[in-house]
């Protein structure tokens, strides 16, 4: 699966923390809205990153979600 992003393309094994610089620089992240579920213990994040795809130069917005879910017990 390719990864696309403001024009450039993210090669299959190569999406980290390490490798992202490679392809985007970000220049801001807005737009945070929370949603908890008390009686789940989750909660999602999403939130927008903006910045330029450092391959072509051009503009990068992409959205997220994160989910987030907490447990008392240590092995989860």
């Amino acid at each position: 699966m390719l990864l696309r992003s403001g024009g450039g393309v993210l090669p299959p094994g190569e999406l980290g923390r390490t490798r992202l610089g490679d392809y985007v620089e970000p220049r801001s992240a807005d737009n945070l809205r929370v949603h908890r579920d008390p009686e789940t213990s989750t909660t999602v994040l999403e939130y927008e990153v903006h910045g330029t795809s450092v391959p072509t130069g051009l503009p990068y917005d992409n959205r997220f979600v994160g989910v987030v879910r907490l447990s008392e017990s240590l092995g989860v």
